[in-house]
């Protein structure tokens, strides 16, 4: 029986919700009818040796540091790259740069009039023999597979919607225009970009990530614990990557209040990324490093997750993060911001707490779990009954990338 070659385009294996997500698809695929192969920006990620042996990993040639880096360091890239290989087109492209300069965020909200004008520049990476190709990590992924790879049939899983510019709009159009196929991972994502991108309907289907929450509650048993001794306080959890998207700069004032209300607890924060720095810094201006601790080079987080008092998830941008799910199968409670698909993963506020997107809401919220036990019970028992966190049934990368399973 020949298999369908399937080609998945990745950044970095990161500990990221993206790679996290991405881990479980991979787990969840007939390795008997797909020939799988990955095509990475950076190999040496965290969670790179946690993929199926059955992948074949590939390292993309001459945009590495592109892809696996957050968008200060794409300028920088830029700057080098694209300045050299054709400067004419390179300062006609700086004036979507120093428009976006007017933008006090402008080095978190890429200018992607400007980036699909670098990626031109690009090697151009020929898919034509697979049967199918997938982003699903994010803006520059998409840009890269749908203006750098060539193949007939690309596929579009969506993440979650960032925001864009109003000048950029058409470029996002034109982007997820060179796509055969869109997927939205919730129904929440599905009506948001219908909304946004009504044109593009015909193309839009849903196709959930899998999950697997007995795996989740099987590694919870195996991994490293806190090294916080005989602590007696109240632990809080966030794991994700380390960017303004994910909003961890927003736990820092919230914790400052609850210092100043003298409440015993510890922040943990399990990731890495471009903003660390930062965070860090910021962590030391306020006066708390002894209250938010940060854990580096794991590869079992649950553990940590089963160890907690409860989760926090405070992006300012997100779609179906990965550490909710993980915190469902532990029936650990959550407190997660307003985003997109945030009602939907908490049954509207009945599995966990959902707060509006600020640092004041977020402290509020996490105070509010710290003085009521009975609330925390009261959604761990709720999760308990529910167990319903399950990979969908059916080959869903079949059903994602139009493919006959019949024919494999």
């Amino acid at each position: 029986m020949e298999k369908h070659k399937i080609l998945f385009v990745v950044p970095l294996m990161d500990f990221s919700d993206e790679s996290r997500t991405f881990l479980s698809l991979a787990r969840a695929i007939d390795y008997s009818r797909y020939e799988v192969d990955v095509l990475i920006a950076k190999k040496g990620g965290a969670l790179e040796n946690e993929l199926p042996e059955k992948i074949r990993i590939i390292e993309s040639p001459g945009y590495g540091d592109f892809f696996a880096s957050g968008y200060p360091k794409v300028m920088k890239s830029a700057m080098r790259d694209f300045g050299k290989k054709s400067p004419a087109s390179f300062f006609r492209t700086l004036r979507g740069l120093a428009r976006s300069k007017k933008d006090k965020n402008f080095l978190r909200f890429p200018d992607l009039r400007f980036l699909s004008g670098y990626l031109k520049y690009v090697p151009e990476f020929d898919a034509s023999g697979y049967d199918a190709v997938f982003s699903c990590f994010g803006h520059l992924s998409d840009f890269y597979t749908a203006y750098r790879i060539r193949s007939d049939n690309k596929i579009l899983w969506l993440r979650y919607e960032r925001p864009v510019r109003d000048y950029d709009a058409e470029t996002v159009r034109e982007c997820r225009g060179r796509f055969t196929r869109i997927i939205a991972p919730s129904e929440s994502i599905f009506k948001d970009f219908s909304s946004s991108c009504p044109e593009l309907s015909d193309r839009l289907s849903m196709v959930s990530y899998p999950f697997d929450p007995q795996r989740v509650r099987d590694l919870a048993l195996l991994g490293p614990e806190f090294k916080d001794g005989f602590f007696s306080g109240r632990r809080i959890l966030s794991c994700g990557r380390l960017d303004f998207y994910k909003g961890f700069d927003q736990i820092i004032p919230a914790v400052r209040k609850l210092a100043d209300d003298d409440y015993t607890f510890r922040w943990y924060i399990i990731g890495n990324g471009d903003e660390k720095d930062k965070l860090i810094s910021s962590i030391m201006e306020m006066g708390v490093p002894h209250m938010i601790f940060f854990i580096d080079g794991t590869q079992n987080i649950y553990s940590y997750i089963r160890d907690c008092d409860f989760v926090v998830v405070p992006s300012r941008y997100d779609g179906v993060p990965e550490i909710i799910k993980e915190a469902k199968a532990l029936f650990k409670p959550v407190v997660a911001t307003d985003f997109v698909s945030a009602g939907e993963l908490l049954g509207d506020g009945e599995l966990g707490m959902i707060c509006k997107n600020s640092a004041q809401d977020i402290y509020s919220s996490v105070r509010r779990l710290i003085d009521e036990y009975e609330t925390c019970d009261r959604y761990t028992e709720k999760l308990s009954e529910k167990m319903y966190e399950t990979s969908p049934d059916g080959d869903i990368i079949a059903e994602a990338a139009g493919l006959n399973p019949a024919d494999a």
